[in-house]
């Protein structure tokens, strides 16, 4: 798989991360978004390429900033490397356990988490 569609796998596994951990459908991301349902569940699959239009949609959506989640995306990439392996290395473990943590803790708790994660 190339890089930019290893990419694109890793913002889509992001984006299903963020989606769960907010407890919401895909239908209720699609209303929230203006995007359809069905764009929704290609994306988190992997199989659709993401604008940067419908990115910043799906952030606001999801409460966080694009960068935000192109940052993650990358985080998750140089932690699980490619994207054939059935099992999450721990450091991905990591990546999705802050993910899913940023809809709980404020946003001083955020900065200092993900800075943590920087050598």
């Amino acid at each position: 798989m190339a890089v930019h569609e290893q990419l694109v796998f890793a913002v889509s596994m992001v984006l299903r991360d963020r989606r769960e951990a907010l407890d919401i459908s895909q239908s209720d991301l699609a209303r929230k978004s203006g995007l359809h349902r069905s764009y929704i569940g290609d994306l988190e699959r992997g199989s659709r390429n993401l604008s940067l239009k419908n990115l910043s949609r799906l952030a606001t959506a999801l409460d966080m900033a694009p960068s935000k989640m192109l940052s993650l995306a990358e985080k998750k990439m140089a932690a699980e490397g490619p994207f054939k392996l059935k099992k999450k290395p721990a450091a991905a473990k990591a990546v999705t356990k802050t993910i899913k943590a940023t809809v709980k803790a404020p946003a001083k708790t955020i900065r200092r988490a993900v800075g943590a994660g920087r050598s």
